[in-house]
């Protein structure tokens, strides 16, 4: 994590969304009340379908996000997101989790892992190191030299991989493919994004051109 100045955070709390995703009512009534008076704004969703559909991913900002929720978990959304192109923070709020667990969300790219009760002064610190982080990645545009440099920074089993996501392969084709797991896949796609500082699947197609792949899609 970066430190983040205190006189960027008035700028910080107005410029990013801190998102609240939990299957009890009174959970995220209670984050949205005590984010709310330290000045962030907020959004509460009771389940990770109501997020997909509600969501508008391109905001800078942050997910706060319980594991285990009726229907689709949280370790279920943050492979999703990940599927998605979303790269905003991810930040697990659980009481109910292994070790093994909390270390294959961080794997997976997860932002902190944090065990209810959360202490709410190192909750607030998570939330602007990675409110912070996704404000600064989403406030730069990649230059055509970004893009070069980052895809020399590539190993060449994540250049292949860029070249089939590029052609529209889908994550599960590409994992058959390459004889290796869908999650793998999944982490390698999470990595690229950020190499190359790109956070949709719709900003990713625009480096076809760039790398010399012709973007597509499969059908």
């Amino acid at each position: 994590m970066t430190d983040i100045d205190s006189d960027r955070l008035p700028t910080l709390r107005d410029r990013t969304l801190v998102r609240i995703v939990d299957d009890e009512e009174e959970i995220v009534g209670t984050l949205s009340l005590m984010l709310g008076v330290d000045g962030w704004r907020t959004a509460g969703y009771p389940s990770a379908e109501a997020f997909l559909v509600g969501d508008t991913p391109s905001e800078p900002g942050c997910v706060l996000l319980d594991i285990q929720m009726g229907g689709m978990s949280g370790i279920d959304l943050q492979l999703e997101m990940v599927e998605r192109g979303y790269v905003l923070p991810v930040i697990f709020i659980t009481g109910h989790a292994s070790v093994e667990t909390a270390v294959d969300a961080m794997r997976r790219g997860a932002f902190d892992f944090l065990q209810k009760p959360v202490d709410p002064t190192r909750l607030l610190e998570s939330i602007r190191q990675a409110c912070g982080k996704s404000l600064s990645e989403s406030s730069h545009e990649p230059s055509v030299l970004d893009v070069q440099r980052a895809a020399d920074e590539l190993t060449e089993r994540q250049l292949d991989i860029v070249r089939r996501l590029l052609r529209g392969e889908k994550t599960r084709k590409i994992a058959d493919a390459l004889d290796i797991s869908l999650r793998t896949v999944q982490g390698h796609k999470l990595a690229i994004y950020r190499k190359f500082g790109v956070h949709t699947a719709a900003q990713f197609a625009e480096l076809g051109p760039v790398l010399g792949v012709e973007s597509g899609s499969e059908t």
